[in-house]
């Protein structure tokens, strides 16, 4: 999604119009909610497939941004990533080619069947037939 140019990110053409400034994002937080809008426009440079452990290993990338995000998600909901490559890794005074990505997931839940869904109207028109059936009833009797 962007090109590491001179020491400075240069977003795609697909993603200029977004009004994205990836050199001025400072907080994990704001990279994440970062991550989580531009995941929407699903603009993809390709396809990766998990193996049976549920990991991808991508090769040969350039200097950049790369968006990750789940296109299918089923069971579990996965949190978009924004993976800069290499990355400074402060510890050790260099960059790292080889990053590791554990982008956050949860277990879907279902939500509670609480019975609400049973047809208003069909009651409505119960309740009214009652309502017409008594007042019939009432007015026969006088």
């Amino acid at each position: 999604m962007a090109s590491l140019v001179d020491g400075a990110y240069e977003m795609e053409k697909r993603y200029e119009d977004k009004g994205v400034d990836l050199n001025e994002v400072r907080y994990a937080r704001e990279q994440e909610e970062l991550a989580r809008t531009l995941s929407k426009y699903h603009y993809s440079d390709g396809l990766c497939r998990t193996d049976c452990d549920g990991k991808a290993t991508l090769t040969n990338l350039r200097a950049g941004v790369y968006l990750i995000y789940v296109e299918d998600e089923s069971e579990y909901e996965v949190q978009p990533v924004l993976v800069q490559l290499p990355k400074w890794e402060e510890d050790k005074g260099a960059m790292n080619w080889n990053v590791r990505v554990c982008p956050k997931q949860t277990i879907r839940e279902e939500a509670a069947k609480t019975g609400d869904s049973q047809q208003a109207g069909a009651w409505a028109m119960l309740c009214l037939g009652a309502g017409i059936l008594i007042l019939l009833l009432a007015v026969k009797k006088d």
